[in-house]
């Protein structure tokens, strides 16, 4: 069909005349790359025979505009972060910087200890025998989407949670400093392995891929301002986890469509990143009804529930809608079944204006502040899936980024003595 080759050349489109203007060196840039992959895929995943009963016969143009002019909106205040913009970086002091980075990998480590013996069991089944990804991962759906909201609230589990969320972020920004504390780093490594070690565990592909993407995204940006001897490590580490982990989704992958008729590796593939677009275009621009903000924004309904349904009950309230939470629909599909395509636009229009100007880069000087920016639109705009801040977790892990970023903001103006500026001599670009 015409339409998704369209879709393909605004895309590569896009990408050309970004890479031209900005420089293949700003984190905008990489990501108008990602989508434009993704666009690519889409027409060898829609053609395809295994593909025939999945997705709708139909296409239109107008859901995959709305998308890419979203989308576009989106990822354009992180054009600015590149080193064409950047070459001095504010940093919190070192006891600073420390006391915060031990604070919260302090607070991962129980994550990493209860894991542990479900790390083991699901390496030595997927090991053992591929197919059993269907079972662990079927356990740890069902456990997930039934687990209940009213059971009280496990004050450090949740914060431990969100301190495994915000440990990219940290990690990086410790790596700039010139003097390192072994443990921290050690405490701070160990913490980012978490996700994925947990994804293996419950033969989850997204907690692989999506710590995968931020950490490689991350590095991307960070890389030019890092020492030379901190590269060399750096680049080691991450290939030899990449290997590990990569081979793990792949295992995965064939584990979990083993039982099915669409079976092969590459087709696993190709819906795993192609899949959203089709879904936005098949379902959400008129889904039958909206989710009243159940996903993006569930806070809102906390004072007058007091809690959120779980995943389950969740589904079952809107089944009436052609789609659900079981198919990648891009963040953008998460607004737009939220709240309607007009409304969504309008939110996502807001956000946008909101963070645009806090993102411009001023006398070459990158914020603290601007680093916590940075993580934030990562996460926003990498969620080629779903949205990555959705229900009452994710909500809550952007509200404390949110509050970080107010508070050094602040910070920055009221105690500058807090605050040291780094120099870098970059490369020409």
């Amino acid at each position: 069909m015409l339409i998704v080759f369209v879709n393909l050349l605004l895309w590569t489109l896009a990408y050309y005349y970004v890479k031209k203007k900005y420089g293949s060196k700003s984190i905008g840039t990489v990501l108008i790359l990602l989508y434009t992959l993704i666009s690519w895929c889409i027409p060898i995943l829609y053609f395809s025979s295994s593909a025939t009963d999945y997705f709708s016969s139909q296409l239109t143009l107008i859901p995959f505009i709305y998308l890419y002019v979203v989308l576009l909106m989106a990822i354009r205040p992180l054009y600015n972060y590149s080193p064409r913009y950047i070459s001095k970086i504010l940093l919190l002091k070192r006891k600073y910087l420390n006391l915060i980075c031990f604070f919260f990998s302090i607070f991962t480590i129980s994550s990493l200890i209860q894991i542990i013996p479900s790390f083991k069991e699901g390496l030595v089944g997927l090991i053992l025998d591929s197919s059993s990804a269907s079972n662990i991962y079927a356990t740890s759906t069902y456990d997930r989407m039934n687990q209940s909201n009213n059971a009280g609230y496990n004050v450090f589990a949740i914060f431990s949670n969100i301190a495994i969320a915000i440990i990219p972020l940290l990690f990086y920004t410790y790596l700039l400093q010139d003097k390192k504390n072994k443990i921290i780093l050690i405490l701070l490594t160990l913490s980012l392995l978490i996700p994925p070690l947990n994804g293996i565990a419950k033969a989850s592909r997204l907690n692989i891929i999506s710590s995968f993407f931020i950490f490689i995204l991350l590095g991307i940006f960070f890389y030019p301002y890092l020492q030379l001897s901190i590269k060399v490590k750096l680049k080691k580490g991450l290939l030899f986890f990449s290997i590990f982990f990569i081979a793990m989704f792949i295992i995965i992958t064939i584990g979990r469509s083993s039982g099915s008729n669409s079976s092969s590796m590459g087709y696993g593939f190709l819906r795993y990143f192609a899949e959203g677009p089709i879904v936005f275009d098949n379902y959400c621009m008129d889904a039958g009804g909206t989710r009243d903000g159940e996903y993006t924004f569930a806070f809102q309904h906390v004072l007058d529930r007091k809690s959120q349904p779980n995943e389950k009950e969740l589904r079952n309230r809107y089944r009436h809608l052609k789609v659900d939470s079981s198919r990648f629909y891009t963040f953008v599909g998460d607004f737009v079944l939220d709240y309607g395509p007009i409304k969504a636009l309008l939110v996502m229009g807001i956000i946008f204006l909101l963070v645009y100007n806090k993102s411009i880069i001023k006398k070459r000087t990158l914020k603290f502040s601007q680093i916590i920016l940075l993580f934030i639109l990562l996460q926003y705009c990498c969620g080629f899936y779903q949205y990555r801040f959705s229900m009452k977790s994710g909500n809550l892990t952007l509200f404390i980024l949110l509050v970080m970023y107010i508070g050094i903001s602040y910070l920055q103006i009221i105690r500058p003595n807090w605050f040291v500026i780094k120099n870098f001599k970059l490369e020409s670009n």
